[in-house]
């Protein structure tokens, strides 16, 4: 049981057998195809099911309970991987271009799960045929090379102006907007809003860093407010609390000057001489202090504040914030252009950083220090996120991410591809085309197989959206062979619709890498001849 044939049984017993001599007792070698082939390819089809039902602007939510009894709700096939323990090689293969997919692209990443999974579907039934899986293998390489120049021919269409908030709005929309519908029109145009500033702040190039959120328990999501600049959870350590076009000093140490760095004894004859001490100790804190004070600095930032320096800095007028997280630190550092000191000394003037407002403000019962700066001046800003509970906080948190990370695909490459499923039922079309021209009758065959996987898109899309499509389907080849290749599917009227004219959209370099992804995703699985595992790993 568990192998094709006897022969199969036969050449695993044997080779673990004559492999005594060489590797180690504890390791199991598992060959054939039905002991690895197989159920590698299952197993991907068991990922594939997982996904397909969450896929599209219809996909169905999943419950996840975490480790920590923490609950997510969430149809994003990213995250729901994220949060799953896979066990079997295979499927790390494709969680791994999932992932990559995902942080660098923002966007399909469920599409590369559908694909691979429906491309090992289909290398199976060929296997089963008597097809071998070289064949297979180089077959689909050169089909490949076709699929990604259908895909550049379909890229036609570019945002004339990436500069302007209306476009960016719309596009953002029609990208991500399905994936947090209550929450969408609210939040993107504040993203696509800060986006455009950080990305024409001095030329930069954009990252998804400059864009932070806070989240902040309590209050309707309406309240989520976007600010330039970066934000401190966290009250200031004295009594002053708002400072205007404010000059910043930076410290990692604690902020007192008296503090030996080795532990000393002082010995006091009579009282006169402890009153003299504490005098002097003050009167050289006023000192420094007041160096501080000529060079302009009114907010002093550092690890921990003696009591009597929080005293002086409120008779000078100066904002004390207790800051020792680095990444904080980092932050405001980049914010107000400002260099931060390791020791107590007085600073240069580079080295002195600018805000235009600190300011400490209520949102419900937290106190926070907010760092204001001109939009003219400000290459980072902060997302204040306010919800009920804290799974919505955590979903706005990462629709902002991934909002931003799709803002930096579309500046890399503004190119766009038809959507609702016209792209995928296009390439389809043209494949079996081209197969028609090749002379080998395998490679025909092999060539529509593959072109039989991109068929599967739309159809998962009518099938989470609870209708019956073969007509639908039927409709949609008919268009596509009479040449109408940007018409797509609309499910709210259950017909054809063109995405040209109603502004459905993909992204194209979504869409090329996600290809690319799983087709080496499926042909490293499929390339697979054995498995090597400790015996250790197989108990736990």
């Amino acid at each position: 049981p568990g192998y094709n044939t006897f022969k199969d049984y036969l050449m695993v017993t044997n080779y673990n057998q004559q492999s005594h001599g060489i590797l180690s007792e504890s390791l199991e070698i598992q060959i054939g195809i039905n002991e690895v082939l197989v159920k590698n390819i299952e197993a991907c089809k068991e990922i594939k099911q997982l996904i397909a039902c969450s896929y599209g602007p219809y996909g169905e939510s999943k419950m996840i309970i975490q480790k920590n009894e923490k609950i997510m709700i969430t149809s994003d096939s990213s995250v729901i991987l994220n949060n799953l323990d896979f066990v079997h090689p295979a499927s790390k293969i494709i969680l791994s271009s999932v992932f990559f997919q995902d942080k660098e692209l923002g966007d399909s990443s469920g599409f590369v799960v559908l694909l691979t999974g429906e491309l090992l579907n289909q290398a199976l039934k060929l296997m089963t045929m008597g097809f071998h899986s070289y064949e297979i293998i180089k077959t689909f390489q050169k089909a490949e090379i076709v699929c990604l120049k259908i895909l550049n021919t379909l890229s036609n269409y570019r945002l004339k102006n990436l500069k302007t908030l209306k476009n960016v709005i719309s596009i953002l929309l029609i990208s991500v907007g399905f994936k947090c519908q209550n929450l969408a029109k609210h939040l993107i145009p504040q993203i696509a809003y800060a986006c455009l500033k950080i990305s024409s702040f001095k030329n930069q190039k954009f990252s998804q860093e400059s864009i932070r959120v806070v989240k902040i328990l309590g209050g309707p999501s309406s309240n989520t407010k976007t600010i330039a600049g970066t934000i401190l959870l966290k009250d200031s350590e004295n009594l002053v609390k708002i400072v205007k076009k404010a000059k910043i000093l930076m410290f990692t140490c604690l902020f007192d000057f008296l503090s030996p760095e080795t532990k000393t004894n002082v010995c006091f004859k009579n009282p006169r001489e402890i009153l003299s001490y504490e005098s002097n100790e003050k009167n050289l804190m006023r000192e420094k202090i007041n160096d501080f004070v000529l060079k302009g600095v009114n907010v002093i930032i550092a690890s921990d504040f003696n009591e009597e320096v929080l005293e002086i800095l409120n008779r000078y007028n100066i904002m004390a914030l207790k800051v020792q997280s680095k990444f904080e630190i980092q932050r405001i550092s980049v914010v107000t252009n400002s260099i931060v000191l390791t020791k107590l000394r007085t600073p240069d003037v580079d080295e002195i950083g600018y805000c235009e407002r600190v300011s400490v403000r209520s949102f419900g019962s937290q106190k926070v220090t907010v760092f204001h700066q001109e939009l003219e001046q400000s290459n980072m800003f902060s997302i204040i996120a306010r919800a009920n509970s804290n799974s919505i906080l955590d979903l706005i948190e990462r629709f902002v991410y991934k909002t931003a990370s799709i803002y930096k695909t579309i500046i890399r490459n503004n190119k766009f591809i038809p959507g609702a499923g016209a792209c995928e039922i296009e390439i389809s079309r043209r494949l079996k085309n081209f197969s028609k021209k090749l002379v080998s009758p395998t490679e025909n065959f092999i060539f529509k197989k593959f072109a039989d996987c991109f068929e599967i898109f739309p159809e998962i899309l009518i099938q989470n959206s609870k209708l019956k499509g073969s007509k639908l389907i039927s409709l949609l080849h008919t268009k596509h062979k009479n040449g109408e290749e940007t018409e797509g599917i609309d499910l709210e009227k259950f017909t054809t619709i063109c995405s040209k004219k109603s502004g459905v959209w993909d992204l194209f370099s979504c869409k090329f890498w996600a290809i690319k992804n799983s087709i080496d995703s499926a042909l490293t699985i499929l390339s697979i001849d054995q498995i090597i595992v400790s015996r250790e790993v197989m108990r736990n």
